[in-house]
């Protein structure tokens, strides 16, 4: 018999789940909003609308929709543009780093990364793809690149520019035997059977009668005619001279389209009535045009005819479906926002931060709000479903009082919103509050931070006031502390087990205040502090640019900096005796060196293990619990990781799933290890029994913290 002292460390089993989403351990899902639709196109009995980093396929038949990403089907992280070809039966989908993936109709998706992966110096973006005799034209930032769908190959790019030089195309289209590219040059043209079609020499100005001489944005082909965009007007050209159709200096013209006989025009940024609207318009065979009558447009990126209906991607609110009965909204759950500043997670529950600041903590004026993710649903609150938060921005931090059932939030630019267990939002700032408005910027309330105390307190950081440190008090009181001489740039908080709290500071010549209250929040006779920076003596911080801080489960702090990771291991004497932070020595290829230093790392989360993962520019560390051995490590190369930059990093504890936000959204990872409670809960084993040919781990769920494991055989050996 064996005793095995576990602290709740799920071991890692292929294929078992004990999460309620039964996601085997070791796995990712990406949390995308659909809400951002940056490009949309039609085959005949789908819909394709993309939403950045997942492709959503949509059949208006029997309204079931299907979502491809990089965790389950898709090659990279960010789509710039779909286009789908009815004739050839394929769908085009273009990321930003020049990546192709070719989506064919039995559903097999083949990789083109060659073009990615070529070294070009200047713009490699895609900016439209128009398909001709079963091959694809795509519109980039130094020419035109043919791409053979079917055979997966680029046979040849036109680089168009005076001299041969590279230039930005903006769209391409085929009129009349001709191929047209509207490229910063001015329009150019040439025979599509041209043998020097290669040659920037015969690629010929277009200077015919009518022809604004300006860079063109769009071109499109319909009803015989080829129409051009020109700043902020369309014009028609009909093989002998071009004429003007229509414009509005109000507005931004993003999209034609043309699907048979249905030619749509996507506008955004129209004037009525004192208002920016955005119209789709169509336009006719007689070039007579008139705006669709479509209610709550948000900001279009592109528009498609599907049939009698029109397909529309909405920047702002999704997927839409119109017809001359309505606008159908097609809803897909998930977060408002790619956005996802801070993260904060409690049982069964992920609060998502979409407001962000800067390293002089100035806020983004973001009106994302914040997302509540429980049961798998994804709740989005903001000013676009409540009017509540109109003119409240950025929201970058937040806690939860289990006891009242109420969620506060900090916004760097508006106060602190407050809401209730039945949703009932009430705002604080420096107008009806003893929040206090930053001196250099009288008319903004900055509060960056937000935390509870065992006792009910909510402690705010009133950024840059002359009051920085604010409490709630359980009792529904405020008070204010001043806080210390010269001291006001408190941008974080974190209360420790013993009360204290560390405070990361901005705009100071030290990187943490540590501060405690004495357990009198209102006698400040008895409050002591420490500022905490660089050099023996003095704190010893790897530096002060202090990005995270967090506590572990020995109650030892460890602080994330621009130069790599503090940690104080006597964190009750750091007051008294003037306790200073320790560096963690690593050999990472037969060196020695201290524990990240040369990373910035912007957070650090500790799981039930008490190992930690550590997020900073250059991807995620999953490290041991003393910080020597690295477990695991993901970029944007051997993982769906969405972007190397990391925001922040919270776990689940029921689950131990691993949320990471990222500059570019939100993914989680099924991580190996959860809290133990302070009793058994249900108690599961797998597998169980063992069988005597099994080799592998076993995974227990539900154990109590420190307990201890007998494994035996059948005879009790």
């Amino acid at each position: 018999m064996r005793n095995i002292q576990l602290f709740c460390f799920i071991l890692l089993v292929s294929g078992f789940s004990i999460h309620s989403q039964n996601k085997p351990l070791g796995t990712w899902q990406l949390h995308n909003p659909f809400t951002n639709i940056n490009s949309v196109s039609c085959s005949e009995n789908s819909v394709y609308a993309s939403a950045f980093a997942s492709l959503l396929i949509y059949n208006p038949e029997d309204q079931s929709t299907q979502i491809l990403d990089p965790v389950n089907a898709l090659s990279d992280k960010e789509i710039r543009l779909i286009k789908y070809d009815k004739s050839l039966d394929v769908l085009f989908i273009g990321y930003t780093n020049s990546n192709v993936d070719i989506l064919h109709k039995d559903g097999r998706i083949v990789n083109m990364p060659e073009l990615a992966l070529k070294v070009l110096s200047g713009d490699k973006l895609f900016y439209n793809a128009y398909y001709y005799d079963s091959l694809l034209y795509v519109s980039t930032g130094f020419g035109i690149q043919v791409i053979n769908p079917f055979r997966a190959e680029f046979p040849e790019s036109y680089i168009i520019g005076t001299g041969g030089s590279r230039i930005k195309v903006n769209d391409f289209t085929e009129f009349n035997g001709k191929f047209y590219a509207a490229s910063t040059e001015g329009l150019k043209y040439i025979r599509a059977n041209n043998p020097g079609i290669l040659n920037y020499a015969f690629w010929i100005k277009d200077t015919l009668n009518g022809q604004p001489n300006k860079v063109p944005n769009h071109i499109e082909t319909c009803f015989n005619k080829m129409f051009g965009v020109y700043d902020d007007s369309i014009f028609v050209f009909d093989g002998v001279k071009w004429k003007f159709v229509w414009g509005d200096s109000s507005g931004t013209i993003v999209s034609l389209n043309a699907e048979g006989n249905r030619f749509l025009v996507s506008v955004n940024e129209l004037k009525e009535a004192g208002k920016s609207v955005s119209k789709i318009f169509e336009i006719d065979s007689l070039l007579n045009i008139r705006a669709l009558e479509i209610p709550s447009i948000g900001y279009l990126s592109s528009s498609c005819a599907f049939g009698d209906k029109v397909i529309i991607g909405d920047l702002f609110r999704g997927l839409g479906i119109y017809s001359t009965s309505g606008t159908q909204v097609i809803e897909r759950n998930g977060p408002q926002s790619r956005n996802c500043f801070r993260l904060k997670t409690y049982p069964g529950k992920l609060i998502m931060c979409a407001g962000a600041y800067n390293g002089s903590i100035q806020g983004s004026f973001n009106v994302d709000g914040f997302s509540i993710y429980q049961e798998n649903w994804w709740t989005n609150v903001s000013g676009y479903n409540r009017s509540e938060l109109n003119g409240v921005y950025d929201i970058v931090d937040a806690t939860y009082d289990e006891r009242s059932g109420k969620y506060y939030f900090a916004s760097i630019l508006s106060g602190l919103v407050e809401m209730d267990k039945n949703g009932n939002l009430t705002l604080y700032d420096k107008d009806n509050s003893i929040i206090k408005a930053n001196p250099a910027d009288p008319l903004r309330s900055k509060v960056s931070d937000v935390e509870m105390d065992k006792d009910g307190n909510l402690w705010i950081t009133n950024f840059a006031s002359d009051f920085p440190i604010v409490i709630k008090k359980a009792d529904n009181t405020w008070t204010a502390l001043s806080g210390i001489p010269g001291v006001s740039g408190q941008k974080q908080i974190l209360i420790d087990k013993s009360g204290q709290k560390w405070f990361p500071l901005k705009g100071s010549s030290y990187g943490l205040m540590v501060f405690d209250e004495g357990g009198t929040i209102d006698n400040t006779s008895d409050d002591t502090y420490r500022l905490l920076g660089n050099g023996p003596g003095n704190g010893n911080l790897p530096e002060n640019t202090v990005n995270c801080i967090v506590e572990d489960k020995e109650g030892n702090i460890w602080v994330g900096t621009n130069q790599g990771i503090g940690i104080f291991y006597c964190p009750e004497r750091v007051i008294r005796d003037g306790c200073d932070a320790q560096r963690v020595i690593v050999t990472r290829d037969g060196y020695n060196a201290y524990l990240f230093e040369s990373e910035f790392v912007n957070t650090i989360a500790v799981d039930g293990a008490n190992r930690k993962w550590v997020g900073t520019s250059n991807g995620v560390w999953l490290i041991s619990e003393d910080g020597k051995e690295e477990i695991l490590r993901f970029d944007i190369n051997n993982s769906p990781l969405p972007s190397n930059e990391i925001l922040d990093i919270d776990i689940e504890p029921l689950s131990g799933e691993v949320f990471i936000a990222t500059e570019s959204g939100l993914i989680s990872y099924r991580g190996d290890a959860t809290e133990g409670g302070e009793v058994h809960g249900e108690v599961l084993v797998y597998p169980n029994p063992v069988n005597p040919d099994y080799f592998g781990p076993i995974a227990i769920k539900g154990l109590a913290e420190n307990s201890y494991v007998k494994i035996t055989d059948i005879g009790g050996g």
